[in-house]
């Protein structure tokens, strides 16, 4: 994904259009609309991969009904009617001039409201010569699809029981545009070229949407003295890390001593923790209860008896170097309870991950460190490349929150930064600065 865009939702009143990279760093006062926009980076990769019911309040996110989503203007602009979410994206594998493989993807999703909740009112979807225009029609209980290509058109109509998730879905589409399928010189007013490269544009889209973001919440569970082996489905909040862990040293050796020395190399430069390990007191059995020891500096101590950092960050680290290469992370506030040199090489450690791995992070912080860090790196040729770190800086307006792209240069400088970007630092300096004489110490 390499732009966003969002309009009529809750504090982004007006659309706006702000690039994506694979180090994307969120950044502004609280309640300027960065979990929201975490959010909804995840509901447009469910629009295209249509593999479940739309949820605009699954874990870790919370952004209630229609009323609580749309924006309010107040007077008389009132509640907006439509809001929209949408995106830009390249296709890293296709060949240019295949089917217009070459050309960006844009994919944008208007919604309504139905009863209290969000309802997708129309898809669209364009590349190069290629376009597909989805939305439902009148009381038929009818998806109309609008195909055009090459200046020509044509409308599929699908029965809106026939497809399944209840909104628009793209994947039947494609099936359905599949060459035994559909019989253009019957049905459309396009050639068999035509559909053969509509299909092969949702065809890049799933490609380049191929796995889904994995959230991660900004306050992660609470450590135990002692586990009883569980399901060790991942959750946002990381209670499933002490699982993955025993079952990864219990039954994959080679993968666990490979992240048992990831682990130990974040932990060592970081200041939190020299290993991790994983202690069966009660028993050798899979099915024994196990307890997380951490060693710092020492003999080795329960995950329980240490600083709350070290449970804090592991869901983090764990699940970033295990998840795969290519992977999308939205993270919010990954610093809670880290000391700063901690903070700091979180952000290297993010940065290698972007640069060794492909894996992508948007991360909402409150952190300098972290960013300054980030900043680091890229001038001493440590990390990832300028091109791969945006900033984006939320500010409020009177026409509601506002996005500024903030770039870095191969200096580590940044490039962009509106006024009132760390004014509230540059303000404390001042006044430290203008202290009046009679300030003395005591």
């Amino acid at each position: 994904m390499d732009r966003f865009i969002i309009e009529g939702v809750r504090c982004f009143r007006l659309r706006q259009e702000v690039p994506l990279a694979p180090l994307t760093l969120l950044v502004g006062e609280n309640s300027t609309g960065k979990s929201t926009f975490l959010a909804a980076i995840r509901i447009v990769y469910d629009l295209v991969r249509a593999e479940a019911e739309l949820n605009f309040n699954e874990e870790p996110f919370n952004l209630g009904a229609y009323s609580d989503i749309a924006s309010y203007a107040g007077g008389r602009g009132g509640r907006a009617k439509r809001f929209c979410l949408g995106f830009q994206v390249k296709d890293a594998q296709a060949a240019p001039g295949a089917n217009s493989g070459a050309e960006p993807i844009r994919f944008l999703a208007t919604f309504c409201q139905e009863a209290s909740h969000p309802k997708v009112a129309e898809l669209r979807i364009k590349s190069g010569e290629y376009a597909i225009v989805a939305a439902e029609h009148g009381e038929e209980e009818t998806v109309r699809y609008v195909l055009a290509a090459g200046g020509r058109q044509g409308t599929l109509p699908v029965a809106k029981h026939v497809a399944m998730p209840d909104y628009p879905d793209l994947r039947f589409l494609g099936f359905l545009l599949r060459r035994e399928m559909v019989k253009p010189e019957k049905s459309l007013d396009l050639t068999q070229q035509d559909v053969e490269g509509l299909h092969g544009l949702l065809t890049r889209l799933f490609r380049a949407m191929r796995s889904r973001p994995y959230a991660i919440a900004p306050v992660r569970t609470r450590p135990e003295r002692t586990y009883d082996p569980k399901v060790d489905t991942p959750r946002p909040e990381g209670r499933h890390i002490p699982m993955v862990l025993a079952r990864m040293a219990s039954q994959e050796p080679e993968k666990w001593h490979s992240l048992r020395n990831a682990l130990s190399e974040f932990g060592k430069a970081s200041g939190l923790f020299d290993t991790v390990r994983v202690r069966r007191p009660l028993g050798k059995k899979e099915s024994d209860p196990f307890q997380i020891q951490i060693k710092v500096s020492g003999p080795a101590f329960n995950l329980v008896d240490v600083g709350y950092g070290v449970s804090q960050v592991l869901p983090i680290v764990v699940d970033s170097l295990t998840g795969a290469d290519g992977q999308m992370f939205l993270m919010q506030q990954p610093e809670v309870h880290l000391h700063p040199r901690a903070q700091a090489e979180l952000g290297t450690f993010l940065a290698q991950l972007v640069k060794q791995k492909r894996k992508s992070f948007v991360v909402e912080t409150h952190s300098d460190y972290l960013i300054e860090r980030i900043r680091l790196d890229v001038r001493d040729g440590r990390g990832v490349r300028p091109e791969d770190v945006v900033i984006l800086y939320f500010q409020r307006t009177e026409t509601g929150v506002r996005i500024h792209p903030i770039t870095i240069d191969d200096g580590g400088n940044v490039i962009g930064a509106p006024k009132g970007y760390r004014q509230f630092f540059l303000d404390e300096e001042q006044r430290f600065l203008m202290a009046p004489n009679h300030v003395r110490d005591h």
